[in-house]
């Protein structure tokens, strides 16, 4: 799992309002610059972009029970 890159991108999505623009519009472009699993590129594209990002977002999003999962193997 590429732990780093999505909360690289995470990160930058939350303090980075055109970033976070930028991947409602051009999802694929943009997640196609980090080494993401399919399993991460999915999880990622379930987070709805357009919207400003709340801990809540991230907490309940695919992701981050990916990354749990990634924790017990």
């Amino acid at each position: 799992m590429s732990e780093n890159a999505v909360k690289e991108i995470i990160r930058k999505a939350i303090a980075d309002a055109e970033f976070r623009r930028d991947l409602g519009q051009d999802f694929a472009e943009i997640i196609d610059q980090y080494n993401l699993t399919d399993e991460e590129k999915a999880a990622l594209k379930s987070i709805d972009w357009s919207k400003p990002l709340l801990n809540d977002d991230i907490r309940d999003s695919k992701w981050v029970h990916i990354y749990k999962q990634s924790l017990d193997e």
